[in-house]
């Protein structure tokens, strides 16, 4: 429900003084789109732009409607509480396809880049995102993009095997183990 989403991260704003951000994902595998009842990109791409549409919205405007194809909201509206941040909280979103970061430019949203990819591809996908933003004209430097990492440390090199061995299974994709001993 985007409205109590937003009531939600207002009310974690306000806790916070301002010190909030949220980022939302669609999801890329077909377990992830089930979730939504749905069975494609295209149908979860299409629902979480409303979303987003109606977030945007919800947290910048007083006595609001909303008539979406998926989201509806009839009756007027004022989301309490207001936010602290301006015009909302920075709001992210997990970005793995082109189209998504092309979005992301356009709709002056943040961009997290997910773990996969080696340096030299995270560049190029920065640098793509970089010409999308100033096709929009938006100013890059406030994107702030970012890449999540999975991170595990622990004491031993068995441990680290061990874990490495159970999670790859799950995250879908190679996991390199480095090994570095504190001296």
């Amino acid at each position: 429900d985007p409205i109590r989403l937003v009531e939600e991260i207002a009310t974690l704003d306000v806790l916070s003084n301002g010190r909030v951000d949220f980022g939302l994902g669609r999801g890329y595998q077909e377990y992830e789109y089930a979730g939504y009842g749905k069975t494609s990109e295209a149908a979860t791409r299409a629902r979480v732009e409303e979303q987003i549409q109606l977030i945007k919205l919800a947290f910048t405007e007083v006595d609001f409607t909303f008539d979406g194809e998926f989201f509806k909201v009839l009756e007027p509206i004022t989301v309490f509480p207001r936010t602290i941040q301006k015009p909302n909280p920075p709001l992210w979103i997990a970005a793995i396809t082109p189209e998504s970061m092309k979005y992301t430019a356009r709709e002056g949203i943040r961009c997290m880049f997910p773990t996969r990819g080696e340096p030299e591809e995270v560049r190029l996908k920065i640098n793509y995102l970089a010409s999308w933003c100033a096709h929009y004209g938006r100013d890059f430097s406030q994107q702030e993009p970012a890449v999540s990492r999975f991170i595990f440390c622990s004491n031993s090199e068995g441990e680290n095997e061990r874990v490495i061995e159970e999670i790859s299974g799950r995250i879908g994709y190679l996991v390199r183990l480095v090994w570095v001993r504190a001296r």
